[in-house]
């Protein structure tokens, strides 16, 4: 699967043994970000009225169509979902670490601004 993982080369070895623990860590977060996808998501059909829409997933981040007037709401909804280690992480994935996410908020890239009570207890 990895080439060169046992090459005699000790740079080409060494390098495929960096691919190799990159290859761990970008994959949990990559699974990470799929299980909060769908737990956000089925949240929010609960939550119509908000009529929020995710568009995109980039790398780690998320990004959603919010009304103005359920910003508030919405994004205290989102990052309460994302946060909760019990509701993301499976029995394959033990993460003992908390999870933090930051919220910001735009009405284009660039003038995306955090949200005020953004801040992770």
């Amino acid at each position: 699967m990895i080439p060169n993982i046992n090459h005699p080369s000790p740079p080409l070895r060494a390098q495929a043994e960096r691919q190799a623990v990159n290859f761990c860590v970008q994959g949990s977060a990559a699974d990470l970000c799929k299980a909060a996808m769908l737990q956000v998501e089925n949240n929010l059909v609960q939550h119509s009225e908000l009529r929020v829409r995710l568009l995109v997933q980039i790398h780690d981040e998320l990004l959603f169509e919010v009304p103005d007037e359920h910003l508030s709401k919405a994004g205290a909804l989102i990052k309460s979902v994302m946060e909760d280690r019990e509701t993301l992480c499976s029995e394959f994935l033990n993460l003992r670490v908390p999870l933090r996410v930051s919220l910001c908020a735009g009405k284009t890239w660039g003038h995306m601004t955090p949200l005020q009570n953004n801040s992770s207890q």
